[in-house]
């Protein structure tokens, strides 16, 4: 078995240009534009690459890859050629990528690039985390009782006596550097034994502390004392801008949104997740999530009118209702309870992070963020990725098989032949939790069962009871799942996948491909029969497709470069976490399309 392993990163990637001469970074050309090393490697090594049925060597699967990712080039450049960069789904889907990449160049400039440790900083931090605290602990449910105590620890009572006097239970506690708050940090490593602070407030009352001792730690190496004492003041750093930052920018702003429109969210989400709830029997510790097709829905419910009306009431721009949903919808959006005061209440949640994210979003676009190299790269890759699904989808939807055409290969079937849509069984685990996926992938690292972990950790409700099974399906259904599976040996393992609901990880367990049975009525084998037309007749459109996009806009490969890249065959799955807040793949996911490429270079042949 070949185990598609995946580890969870954060990590800061920066995709390729879009206009380019034919130089040494550039291996593929594409009319003015092309795909960089730079992008190519990122897009290998940052993603599980599907073997396609078959074992392959990292040349194959460099070639593999480099041929899906001219193709969804090729369909992108074509989308933008159509005007589909500028349709509503791209203005109003794609533009939430945009903003994040535009919020999280803010964040750089207003949080990380300020971030300097000093080599006081360090020295002193080295000398606190050699040495861990063992301190006593006096709690107190207010001030007034903790400056009683204080005040006679000075001169009347010792600390144990005080601890008799509160019949204090609480066992001596270690402190290690950077477990405290740096303000307490400093008054608690300024003591020395036998001595105690002054009342200090908590989450929870106040405590005064007694440093018992100090007892060394052992770190095997001193570069990692003080890698962990950067790590440390970085995330202090990290937080004191953070806090500076947003108390300025957002200090005194009111924002309105329109409370009616609000209340009719609410209900309708309520609504629509509580029949999931009843029709899926889901219980209730279990979530229930909103979907696209849910959000078509509700869009339906709103009717034009409603959707164009300002929802939330900026001073520069309100957003309309019909961009808050489809911005929304992007985060995803799940609960428990589906009861409607808890759907507000979430619903409230989310209103208030989407106003800061926009009102963040909107100060990058006036500093013109989106214009830094950075940013231009990151985001032209996602496009292309956009609008090359875009265009396909709408494709999928212009072919089209005839009722003659079916009946035409009933009657010849036992002269024709046209392959069956391939079918296959996996094993999914599907899961809301990041932590759970690691886990699930150490656990298989090791050794386990994939059925048994799926059984354990899957939140689908209907293949729990068959240890995360689903039965054999076409592999047109499932959407992403499908697709992937269609391309994979049985045994293989791939993901995660986000969806709507979750994150899919899944095993292919068994393949097949179920002939037509030709002694079946017309009317018995029709739906059969249309179904495999049209999985061939899609499939030879795509390809004849692609390979009239590669001769309208010209592929020149620079293979000497190719073979020259050194990659990372690990089958990574990495995410980017996003300055004031967000996450995405590090880069978009392309599904394997190599079939146009041989077709092609035979119509290069024949062209005089």
């Amino acid at each position: 078995m070949k185990l598609f392993s995946s580890i969870i990163l954060t990590i800061i990637i920066f995709a390729v240009s879009k206009n380019y001469a034919f130089n040494d970074s550039l291996l593929v050309k594409i009319g003015n534009s092309g795909i960089t090393k730079d992008e190519f490697q990122q897009r290998f090594e940052l993603i599980p690459q599907v073997s396609g049925g078959v074992k392959k060597d990292i040349d194959q699967k460099k070639h593999d890859l480099l041929y899906s990712l001219i193709a969804e080039k090729l369909w992108a450049k074509e989308a933008e050629q159509l005007k589909l960069d500028t349709s509503d789904i791209m203005t109003l889907t794609f533009k939430t990528i945009e903003k994040m990449y535009v919020r999280d160049a803010l964040y750089k400039i207003e949080i990380t690039d300020k971030i300097k440790i000093t080599d006081q900083e360090r020295l002193e931090g080295l000398q606190r985390i050699y040495n861990n605290l063992v301190l006593d602990v006096l709690k107190f449910k207010d001030s007034a009782s903790a400056n009683e105590i204080y005040s006679r620890l000075k001169n009347e009572i010792t600390f144990d006596s005080a601890k008799s006097i509160l019949n204090s239970q609480i066992p001596s506690v270690q402190i290690k550097f950077g477990e405290m708050t740096e303000n307490v940090e400093d008054m608690l490593y300024s003591l020395n034994e036998g001595e105690h602070t002054k009342p200090v407030k908590s989450s929870s009352g106040w405590l005064i502390f007694k440093l018992v001792k100090k007892e060394p730690a052992a770190f095997s190496k001193r570069d990692q004392a003080v890698m962990n004492v950067e790590e440390i003041i970085k995330q202090r750093k990290t937080d004191y801008f953070y806090n500076e930052f947003y108390g300025k920018f957002f200090g005194g702003r009111k924002v309105e949104t329109d409370a009616v429109l609000f209340r009719s969210i609410a209900e309708k989400i309520s609504s629509i997740l509580t029949e999931k709830k009843n029709q899926n029997s889901i219980s209730d510790s279990e979530n229930v999530y909103l979907d696209a097709s849910d959000l078509l829905k509700m869009e339906s419910e709103f009717g034009e009118a409603s959707l164009a009306m300002p929802f939330i009431k900026l001073d520069k721009g309100p957003i309309s209702l019909k961009q808050f949903l489809r911005e929304f919808i992007f985060e995803g959006f799940y609960s428990p309870n589906v009861k409607l005061n808890v759907i507000s209440a979430k619903l409230n949640s989310r209103v208030k992070t989407f106003i800061e994210h926009e009102l963040l979003a909107r100060e990058g676009y006036y500093r013109g963020l989106q214009n830094l190299p950075e940013v231009k790269n990151s985001i032209a890759m996602w496009k292309d990725n956009y609008l090359a699904k875009i265009l396909k989808n709408i494709l999928i939807d212009s072919v089209k098989v005839s009722d003659e055409e079916v009946y035409a290969y009933y009657k010849n079937r036992n002269q024709l032949f046209i392959q069956a849509v391939p079918e296959v069984n996996i094993i999914e685990i599907l899961t809301d939790s990041l932590d759970v996926i690691d886990h699930v992938f150490r656990e298989l690292e090791e050794g386990k069962d994939f059925r048994k972990l799926a059984s354990l950790y899957t939140k689908r409700i209907w293949t729990k009871t068959s240890g995360g099974e689903f039965g054999f399906f076409p592999v047109t259904m499932y959407g992403e799942i499908g697709k992937a599976a269609a391309n994979m040996n049985v045994g293989e393992i791939y993901g995660p996948v986000k969806l709507p609901e979750g994150y899919s990880i899944f095993k292919l367990i068994d393949k097949r491909e179920k002939e037509i049975d030709t002694t079946l009525s017309f009317e018995e084998t029709k739906e059969e029969i249309k179904k495999n037309l049209s999985y061939k007749k899609l499939g030879d459109f795509f390809i004849d497709y692609t390979v009239k996009l590669a001769n309208k806009f010209g592929v020149t490969i620079n293979e000497q470069l190719l073979k020259s890249i050194e990659l990372l065959d690990m089958n990574l799955f990495v995410y980017r976490y996003m300055g004031f807040g967000g996450r995405i793949n590090a880069v978009p996911m392309v599904l394997p399309f190599n079939e146009w490429f041989l077709p092609w270079k035979e119509s290069k042949k024949l062209t005089p």
